[in-house]
């Protein structure tokens, strides 16, 4: 996997890099959270959510296995670029 990420490194392109990366496994947020702390990121993360509304800052969730609230509109990156 080291060797992976040093291969990366000489690929400018962004969209190019993570693509290498994640074709050959290499996974960037493994968050290891037991099941004990799921309610409490959903419930942070609309609080989170609340506050970023109040700055006039629009949140949304890129992943399909996020633990964010369920309140936090879920997008494909696809469509925000």
């Amino acid at each position: 996997m080291v060797r992976f990420i040093r291969e990366s490194r000489d690929i400018e392109d962004i969209a190019e890099r993570n693509r290498f990366l994640h074709d050959r496994g290499v996974v960037y947020n493994r968050p290891r959270i037991i099941p004990e702390e799921v309610a409490d990121c959903a419930a942070v993360s609309a609080d989170w959510q609340g506050w970023l509304n109040g700055k006039g800052i629009k949140l949304q969730v890129v992943s399909r296995q996020s633990l964010a609230a369920e309140t936090i509109p879920r997008t494909r990156i696809e469509n925000e670029l």
